[in-house]
């Protein structure tokens, strides 16, 4: 599943032993085949793919390239597509399409958007994805500086939610 082939690769990581590199390629090698082929991104195996795992997904992959890993230049460039999709017009991301923007999300969008915009800024082939990648990055820490606090998880333009507060905290 993806949060658990996520969370592997930074336990793995954290642990500092090149031993397990075999074992983090192996992650993130799943991690590229599961990818789901219409969205572009990760979800839970029998549900519909959100951006909470398609987060995970990501931070496996980009600790995993820190071990050698060499994820395929697709994968990358259709995170800065895919998560697109869950821009909201405040400048915020929802959980999937569609759904109103809170700073968990907001946060999950940003860290996807970082890494996958790191990685493919020197590839001549996805120059327009990292430019719209750049806008939405913008626009997110724009919600962020708006909707900004620890109280509770930011929830649209207005609203403070104790749903999911210390994923939001996490991410943040």
């Amino acid at each position: 599943k993806t949060y658990t082939t996520g969370v592997t690769i930074l336990a793995l990581d954290a642990l500092k032993e090149r031993r397990h590199d075999d074992s983090i390629h192996s992650a993130a090698k799943w991690l590229e085949d599961n990818v789901n082929q219409l969205s572009k991104t990760w979800g839970y195996p029998d549900g519909d793919p959100d951006l909470s795992n398609t987060q995970y997904a990501a931070l496996g992959l980009w600790i995993a390239e820190k071990h050698g890993y060499k994820a395929k230049a697709e994968t990358c460039g259709l995170l800065l597509r895919a998560v697109r999709f869950h821009a909201n017009g405040d400048g915020g991301f929802g959980y999937k399409p569609g759904n109103p923007s809170t700073g968990s999300m907001t946060t999950a969008a940003i860290a996807i958007l970082s890494i996958a915009r790191e990685r493919m800024k020197s590839d001549g082939r996805y120059r327009n994805d990292v430019a719209k990648g750049d806008e939405l990055l913008k626009r997110a820490w724009e919600f962020m500086d708006r909707r900004f606090s620890v109280e509770g998880n930011p929830q649209g333009e207005k609203a403070l939610t104790r749903g999911w507060h210390h994923y939001y905290l996490y991410g943040l």
